[in-house]
């Protein structure tokens, strides 16, 4: 029994092993380590891209399922009123976590300050979500 960090090498080590004139019949693969890899993208096609760049060499993909679908959706929020316009929307794009980004924000309507805090209105934000597709 060989034992190697590749199928390259364990059949490179076998050939190495055998004496002149024999050949390698037939070889059993005990144990085959798999690695679990995703690639991530606007699309599915450019999810399957990403992950095909990062198939090691001399391996291939066995079987993939589509983990997120692609999505974008819109939420409107309200912010307590503040000097300045909320760091997001300087920003302009900030990761939500995930494989979800913020894309656009926008100012829907300023806020105000009341009088004494009476009649404070809050500044009210427009946000676009985009999800991206996850192999």
């Amino acid at each position: 029994m060989l034992e190697a960090d590749s199928l390259e090498e364990v059949r490179a080590m076998a050939k190495s092993q055998l004496p002149n004139g024999f050949k390698e019949v037939s070889e059993k693969i005990l144990q085959y380590d798999c690695k679990i890899i995703a690639g991530t993208g606007r699309t599915v096609e450019e999810a399957f891209a990403a992950l095909e760049k990062r198939v090691p060499p001399g391996a291939a993909i066995t079987r993939h399922t589509n983990v997120t679908d692609p999505d974008q959706r819109t939420i409107d929020l309200n912010v307590d009123l503040h000097d300045d316009a909320p760091a997001a929307r300087r920003a302009g794009k900030f990761t939500t976590g995930g494989d979800q980004i913020v894309s656009e924000v926008q100012l829907l309507k300023k806020g105000s300050q009341g009088f004494l805090g009476m009649g404070k209105k809050p500044w009210q934000y427009r946000a676009t979500i985009l999800q991206y597709a996850k192999i």
